[in-house]
């Protein structure tokens, strides 16, 4: 059996009414030295009827309900490609997507990771994702230190190619993290490598779910997104990998994060807020972290509205759309 150069994983659940857009997106590369496994996570719906439709051109990896980080590793641990890619049930890659990852800077072996631009298409935005973040990038590059930028524009994994042993030793997806576990793999991978980034549209971001998606957690739960920032950040913190000036903008972060998880709480009444307020302060190590978290530590919700007006001052829409509301498994 021949090794194929890529594995594409498909993880999905109970999304027997679209999955067939995604996977025959894959089918149509040009670049055909692929696999494609679809690791159905228990679903309860007619998706197997679906994937039995495609024959031998996939490989199935059906389990148990475990989510979606446990469905990832499950494929990429499955995977026979020396590179993985990872596309969502309900989006679609373009036909040149492979391509367009794997051309720009071909014969470099040292680069550990392929990311590309993606089109949205979501009533609520229009244009890519390098448009709305504000990133002018016109050709490919190769990052040598990827991790402050992979912060700043939060890459989809749509557009995401790694190295399958790069993958494997970062330690995979973590099955704790139900939001920004995708978020959470990619920087960690930023700190293992340099990566090559291409400013073409590789995938469309489409909406086609029913109300199924894990991205309604941000709004269900609107601690789930600070708390697991929270969680990443202090743990790139804790590498070995990471430099001074990596640390100190990840410091930064980590204190933004500290001050909305404080902000939820304190908007859903829940106790305590003051102490992570104090812990932005704390772990920003900065003027602009005192600025920000103090006022409401002392004045409430006063102070809160002047910390979200000087946020808004400084980052106005649409540059500052939250990724997890187009975000899907």
């Amino acid at each position: 059996m021949n090794t194929p150069y890529v594995s594409v994983i498909i993880p999905t659940y109970n999304r027997a009414y679209c999955i067939e857009f995604a996977i025959n997106s894959v089918l149509a590369q040009t670049l055909k030295d692929f696999e494609l496994i679809v690791v159905d996570d228990g679903s309860t719906d007619n998706t197997p009827d679906v994937l039995a439709r495609f024959g031998d051109r996939i490989r199935v990896i059906r389990q148990q309900n475990a989510g979606v980080s446990a469905a990832l590793n499950a494929g990429i641990f499955a995977a026979r490609g020396g590179w993985v890619a990872i596309l969502g049930s309900d989006d679609e890659w373009l036909p040149d997507a492979l391509e367009k990852l794997f051309t720009p800077f071909a014969d470099d072996d040292k680069i550990i990771a392929r990311v590309g631009n993606v089109q949205f298409e979501d009533d609520r935005l229009e244009g890519t994702l390098f448009q709305l973040r504000g990133w002018a990038i016109n050709q490919p590059k190769k990052l040598r230190r990827p991790l402050i930028r992979a912060i700043r524009t939060w890459f989809f994994p749509q557009a995401f190619v790694a190295r399958r042993q790069e993958a494997l030793a970062v330690g995979l997806f973590d099955t704790r993290l139900s939001l920004h576990e995708d978020s959470d793999f990619m920087l960690r991978l930023a700190l293992a490598g340099p990566w090559m980034v291409t400013p073409a549209v590789v995938a469309k971001i489409v909406r086609r779910s029913r109300g199924d998606d894990l991205s309604a957690a941000h709004v269900v739960e609107p601690e789930n997104t600070p708390r697991n920032l929270v969680y990443i950040y202090r743990r790139l913190l804790l590498s070995e990998r990471i430099d001074r000036q990596e640390i100190a903008y990840v410091r930064r972060q980590l204190s933004g994060a500290w001050h909305d998880w404080a902000y939820a709480r304190y908007r859903s009444n829940s106790q305590p807020w003051r102490s992570l307020l104090l812990k932005a302060i704390l772990d920003g190590r900065s003027w602009r972290a005192l600025m920000r978290s103090a006022p409401p530590l002392f004045l409430g919700a006063v102070g809160f509205q002047l910390a979200n007006f000087l946020r808004r001052l400084k980052t106005p829409e649409p540059h500052g759309f939250r990724r997890s509301e187009i975000r899907r498994r």
